[in-house]
């Protein structure tokens, strides 16, 4: 085995997701720079979810996607690195790494997709496992030769869902239907991960960067477009030094700030109009002065706020034109409202349940519902007489008709 074995694991680049330019040029500026300080790199891992989504030749996202592997294999051949690409999630990939085979690609570069589970030895007793995210109906099945155990991994490079590492609401909202007639991505446990691998397990799919233990790894998206990320981006540089295994997160400082702004009901905000001016006019200096290039504003307005229920047309007004801006209100008083309707038809539907109640007769259900609604009893037998009269005068009419 090497002695010392680098490399560098990129994930979730999504090429398409964002302005093609800047992303582009994130790439070129944080991760070119980079390779270009070192004078040897053993392997470039890229944990999937390189394309966002399916991309069309002509158009610029494309572009600027080849572009950048472009880059990559000319630091790849001069650093005499391998590329291992992970597979990622389908609705992103949408199998389109061929375009690179086709572009440029003639043997000078060891580069390979893995599209389905397999381990391979990289290098001389030097072994990885890779996970890219595949549809199965049995996981254990799936994985019974190489989850066994027995063979430590020196890295596990994959893509998909790990339970513990992802938040509550991310994880759920990957949940798999329990359905086993049908093919599902399967969920990671860390336990399962560590105990077939002695080195470090890094993985692509959630985008915001953390770890376990250390030794299991969500690289992140590389950049950044959305609200509530605002942990870092960037990479990991990998080693692996007599029996030893480190890393650093390059990170990447040109991705875009979003930024989220919350102010709960008993914030100074709402004490006056004018401490909600002087915030107001803070925001809108951090974005014209590109402190922050998004802010999303998040209000729980007091249900005492003076005309709260025009707030929200007053904020929306007022940045209308500041795409950059996004306004979120709470309204105390709507809330208060919501909760009381909310009662309201709950006891409403209890106190009328018997309208419910199929095996009660019709002329019980209307004794009840004049005695309730109106506080008046009236004997059901008169109520049923009037029904039973109607229904007569009925049928005579339209024996009348006929004849």
């Amino acid at each position: 085995m090497k002695k010392e074995i680098t490399g560098i694991v990129l994930a979730d680049e999504h090429f398409g997701a964002m302005d093609a330019n800047r992303l582009y040029e994130e790439h070129k500026r944080i991760i070119i720079p980079f390779l270009n300080e070192l004078d040897h790199l053993d392997v470039i891992f890229i944990a999937g979810d390189f394309f966002d989504h399916i991309l069309y030749l002509n158009e610029l996202h494309a572009n600027r996607a080849c572009s950048f592997m472009d880059e990559l294999v000319y630091q790849a051949k001069r650093l005499n690195s391998v590329i291992r690409i992970v597979y990622g999630t389908e609705s992103h990939e949408c199998n389109q790494y061929n375009i690179f085979f086709n572009r440029f690609f003639h043997g000078d570069v060891d580069f390979r997709v893995i599209s389905t589970v397999e381990e391979e030895e990289l290098f001389d007793d030097f072994w990885i496992l890779y996970l890219p995210e595949e549809y199965m109906y049995d996981k254990n099945e799936w994985y019974k030769d190489l989850f066994t155990g027995d063979k430590k991994y020196n890295y596990i490079i994959g893509h998909g869902v790990i339970q513990e590492l992802m938040s509550d609401t991310s994880y759920r909202m990957t949940k798999t239907s329990k359905n086993t007639n049908r093919a599902k991505v399967p969920v990671f446990t860390s336990s399962v991960l560590l105990d077939n691998c002695k080195g470090e397990v890094y993985f692509g799919h959630y985008h915001i960067n953390s770890s376990m233990k250390d030794k299991i790894f969500y690289v992140g998206s590389f950049s950044r477009w959305c609200f509530g990320e605002e942990k870092s981006k960037g990479f990991y540089y990998i080693k692996y030094k007599n029996g030893k295994y480190s890393r650093e997160f390059i990170e990447n400082t040109m991705a875009e700030k979003y930024t989220t702004f919350s102010y709960g009901y008993d914030h100074e905000i709402f004490k006056s109009k004018e401490a909600m001016e002087q915030e107001l006019k803070k925001i809108e200096r951090l974005t014209s002065e590109n402190i922050i290039e998004h802010i999303r504003l998040n209000l729980n307005v007091p249900d005492t706020y003076p005309e709260a229920e025009s707030l929200l047309t007053v904020l929306s007004e007022r940045f209308k034109n500041q795409k950059n801006i996004k306004i979120k209100v709470t309204n105390g008083y709507v809330d208060k409202a919501r909760k009381i309707n909310k009662e309201y038809l709950k006891d409403t539907i209890q106190k009328y349940s018997f309208i419910f109640d199929k095996n009660m007769p019709i002329a019980e259900q209307s004794h009840q519902f004049i005695l309730t609604k109106f506080e008046q009893d009236i004997p059901t037998e008169r109520i049923d007489w009037h029904l039973k009269t109607k229904d007569i005068l009925s049928n005579d009419e339209k024996d009348g008709e006929e004849n």
